[in-house]
């Protein structure tokens, strides 16, 4: 998409530089959130806000690790929010120590 590889094809759909994909902030964040361990069922929920212009920084922004996991993806002033997100994870069950 040119949106995503030039100024110049940004340009002709509005925008005023070349701007990050979205699935790609999105998978970006998610492997920052996402624990090491195996999970049984991931669900993610994510609202795109406002486009993130290359080059460009951005932060993210997530509250504590747990089952449900709200996080945001800012500009680096914190100012503006590029997409907005939920994650829910659910683990799989302990393993019972007298099996094998």
């Amino acid at each position: 998409n040119p949106i995503h590889t030039s100024a110049l094809g940004a340009r002709l759909f509005g925008f005023r530089r070349a701007i990050a994909h979205g699935m790609w902030t999105k998978a970006r964040a998610l492997a920052a959130l996402t624990p090491p361990e195996p999970l049984i069922q991931v669900e993610v929920e994510v609202a795109f806000r406002a486009p993130l212009f290359l080059p460009g920084r951005a932060q993210l922004c997530a509250g504590p690790p747990g089952e449900v996991r709200d996080f945001e993806v800012r500009d680096a002033a914190g100012a503006r929010t590029h997409l907005r997100g939920r994650l829910t994870l659910s683990a799989p069950p302990p393993k019972d120590p007298a099996s094998c």
